[in-house]
Parts: C-alpha cells; structure tokens; sequence
C-alpha cells in the first residue's frame, strides 16, 4: 500500500502539482492536470495519503527526536484518519496524549488526557524551521493540561 501511495504521489508532483497536508484535508494544486483515475485512488486512499504526506516532513525527525517511533507516528495518523483518534504513550511528557481530528473529538478526550488536534499538530511541525524544542512542547503541554485549551496560528 505505501508502495501504491509513493507512486500516486510521485504521479501528482511529475504533473508540476504540489500536494499538502491542511488539517484533515489533502491539497493538490492545480488539480487540472491529475488523471480522474488518480483523483480516485486518492480519494479511496485519503487517510493512507495524509500519513504517507506527514511521514516525508522533516517535522517527523523533531517527533523522533522526542521519542516517537517512526512506524508508531505512520499507524497513528492512520488511525487519526480512520477512526478519528488515537491514544499514544509520550516519553516527552511520561503520560499518554490524545491525537484527534478535530475540536470536536478533542472534545471527546479521556477526562485528564490532553489532546492535540490535527490542526495543532500541522501549526507545531509543520514549518521545520519553527518546530518547537522538547522545553517548549512541554510547556506548551503544561499550559494545555492547566487551562489553555486550542493551539492556533495567531
């Protein structure tokens, strides 16, 4: 399957398109010069093309750094995509964090678990160059889990 989703990718970027995460959304832009029947193996392959799109940033060496594996970090974004969450152990912050779609399964979080958003989680990592350090994430945790409740780009 990773192998298919590589494939599709490399078909879109041969076509001079650029194709983005954006929260639970894929971008493709122009999408004028994608095949329907690429267009269809994306759509079918949604939640396997947004994992396959994380796991190439470079945000994902910042997460190996903090402890995730990259294999856990792959079958959690899927996992995001399909079922809407995922409960994963932090060695940064030695509890576990809850990764969700949206506000709305953030909502939904284990009482005392503090989740992070998909949305959240492209503002922290998606711009390697401004990725927080281990010392910042855990203070962004800290002030998650005692009163801040939404990470935005403000």
């Amino acid at each position: 399957m990773t192998d298919h989703i590589a494939d599709l990718i490399r078909h879109i970027r041969a076509t001079g398109a650029d194709v983005q995460v954006r929260g639970d959304q894929v971008a493709i832009k122009p999408l004028n010069n994608i095949p329907k029947d690429v267009v269809t193996a994306l759509i079918r392959n949604k939640g396997a093309l947004i994992a396959h799109l994380l796991s190439e940033r470079s945000h994902d060496r910042t997460l190996l750094d903090h402890g995730v594996e990259i294999e856990m970090l792959r079958r959690s974004e899927e996992r995001i995509q399909t079922e809407g969450h995922v409960l994963i152990w932090s060695t940064l912050f030695g509890e576990p964090v809850y990764f969700c779609r949206d506000e709305q399964a953030a909502d939904n979080a284990p009482r005392g678990i503090v989740a992070y958003t998909l949305h959240e989680l492209e503002i922290l990592f998606g711009e390697p160059e401004s990725s927080p350090s281990a010392e910042g994430l855990q203070m962004i945790h800290h002030t998650k889990r005692y009163g801040g409740r939404v990470i935005n780009d403000q």
